[in-house]
């Protein structure tokens, strides 16, 4: 979802910090680009600060690139060993990366990216905003990826041979704003999809946001809990079950506003109304830009580790941000 250029403006006003950048040549798709990473400290003022909520930081890194395809990324996966990541530009490009990290989990680089165009199932490339505007993703027990659109309101199945099988589309989902439509998705433990809506949807109760669970035949409606006036803009399944979502919200004067919460998955069923727990809380003064994807998985040290990616709208006063977090168990 593109947030308004003058909101925008305001925002990085108050919280932009562009720290020095080291250019690597890497390719994508045969032509040479510059890629540049960028430390991102969670707290520019004050870098002794590493916890927020629940979330302890790993670290996190800027990245920029004079490749005119490379920005607002809606969605993220990462490899189950932290070293591959795939993300989905909202303009209709697959970007995929191999990550440098250290012995601390911190991204040190990320090298060889590709960038390639979304398909229709003809074969033909995406190109008008109304039909290639990828907001979720999430990867299917056979290895496929499920992508969701907005605009075009639709989900797709792609294959690793290229080809496309467009899914039923959730029952009510015509009706959700152009901007507003699908913009969370996630395979379940059982291997259903969940869809989520980022507009609150009339009809729906207060505090909430329509979803959809998708059993491989049917789509079916329930509604699953928000910070109000956040909306949903990705979530991911815990290693352990559950599932994370990220919620996002701006205003001029508070600025861009992220929450991290968890759902319990065993509550995803048609036609209930499922809570949220808030884990965490990104505002300024911290580090925070559009964080519209969420992925996590389990290192070797046994620690949950929480991936969060912003979409910069391809506006040069916003960032894409890539930053890694460690979820701390609750307090007792």
């Amino acid at each position: 979802m593109r947030l308004r250029f003058f909101t925008v403006l305001a925002a990085t006003l108050v919280a932009g910090f562009i720290p020095a950048c080291t250019p690597t040549q890497v390719r994508a798709n045969d032509a040479p680009v510059s890629v540049r990473v960028s430390s991102a400290p969670l707290d520019t003022g004050d870098p002794t600060v590493r916890t927020v909520g629940r979330l302890r930081y790993v670290g996190g890194v800027e990245l920029t690139s004079n490749d005119k395809r490379f920005g607002g990324y809606s969605a993220l996966e990462i490899s189950a060993d932290g070293t591959r990541l795939t993300a989905l530009s909202d303009t209709g490009t697959r970007l995929d990366a191999t990550l440098d990290v250290d012995a601390a989990g911190e991204i040190t680089a990320v090298t060889f990216p590709k960038i390639t165009p979304l398909t229709a199932p003809d074969g033909r490339v995406l190109k008008s905003k109304e039909e290639s505007d990828a907001e979720g993703m999430a990867i299917l027990r056979d290895g496929r990826t499920a992508v969701a659109f907005e605009r075009d309101h639709r989900v797709w199945v792609y294959d690793a041979n290229g080809t496309v099988t467009p899914l039923p589309t959730p029952p009510g989902l015509e009706d959700a704003p152009d901007n507003g439509g699908l913009e969370a998705l996630v395979t379940l433990g059982n291997g259903r999809l969940l869809a989520l809506q980022e507009d609150h949807q009339a009809g729906t109760p207060d505090g909430t946001t329509r979803a959809w669970v998708y059993d491989g035949q049917k789509w079916e409606t329930l509604t699953v809990g928000r910070a109000e006036p956040l909306s949903p803009t990705g979530a991911a399944r815990l290693p352990d079950g559950g599932i994370i979502m990220a919620e996002r919200n701006f205003t001029p004067l508070a600025g861009v506003r992220v929450r991290v919460s968890v759902l319990d998955e065993a509550a995803v069923k048609p036609g209930a109304v499922v809570p949220t727990q808030e884990i965490a809380r990104l505002q300024l003064p911290l580090t925070v830009d559009n964080f519209e994807g969420i992925a996590a998985r389990k290192d070797g040290r046994g620690r949950t580790l929480i991936y969060l990616i912003s979409d910069d709208n391809f506006n040069p006063l916003q960032r894409t941000l890539l930053m890694i977090f460690e979820l701390l168990p609750p307090k007792n």
